[in-house]
């Protein structure tokens, strides 16, 4: 974002950014996030590991969190 200020876009006006996996970071700057479900994601390798799921059936969800910057 400040890269963005420096070169004179405004944000989210000019140009929109959207951060990855709704950290800390994202929450307290108001970036609009992709937030992961995590558990699911281990839970699912961890399956997959013990041959317990097909790979080509898995689905996970995710949500879009928007904030300042879009």
């Amino acid at each position: 974002m400040l890269q963005a200020r420096q070169s004179g876009k405004n944000v989210p006006r000019s140009v929109g950014i959207i951060g990855f996996n709704n950290d800390g970071v994202a929450k307290t700057l108001g970036i609009t996030t992709v937030s992961l479900p995590l558990e699911q994601i281990g839970k699912t390798a961890f399956d997959l590991s013990q041959l317990e799921k097909d790979p080509a059936k898995i689905k996970l969800k995710f949500r879009l969190i928007k904030r300042k910057t879009v």
